[in-house]
């Protein structure tokens, strides 16, 4: 695959993030925000090195890796109903609720994203794993 071809003619735009946002949700059905915001970096990374630009900002704060862009995003959606909010303690869950959408990414920017969501599918704790891989080009410390 070579994602640098595609990457070169393609642009960003907001749509295109709230469409990697929703796919991700979509893919996982239901997700905390803490995971929803690893699994966004670990796809900003990987669209770093293979095509040197990232989909969000990012900062590591007292409280870990955050990119508040994302948290705008998936509360649009969840604004649009595409997701259902679900504020419990600490937790915030995002549930994908609309079974029936198709979301359509690019083929290599799913295929981005599906190798991320492949890579962590089976990782317990995402944070630890997250934090070993904090480029200091992509976040602002």
């Amino acid at each position: 695959m070579n994602v640098r071809f595609f990457i070169s003619n393609f642009s960003i735009d907001v749509d295109v993030v709230r469409k990697v946002v929703l796919y991700v949700v979509a893919r996982l059905k239901e997700v905390d925000v803490r995971r929803l915001m690893y699994v966004m970096y670990l796809v900003d990374r990987e669209l770093y090195y293979v095509a040197g630009f990232t989909l969000f900002s990012w900062k590591f704060t007292f409280g870990g890796l955050r990119s508040f862009d994302v948290y705008d995003v998936a509360d649009e959606l969840t604004d649009l109903g595409y997701f259902d909010k679900v504020v419990g303690g600490k937790d915030v869950v995002y549930r994908f609720r609309r079974e029936s959408v198709e979301v359509e990414l690019h083929k290599q920017l799913r295929d981005v994203v599906d190798k991320v969501l492949e890579k962590v599918r089976d990782v317990e704790d995402l944070g630890e794993y997250v934090v070993k891989l904090i480029d200091p080009n992509i976040v602002k410390v």
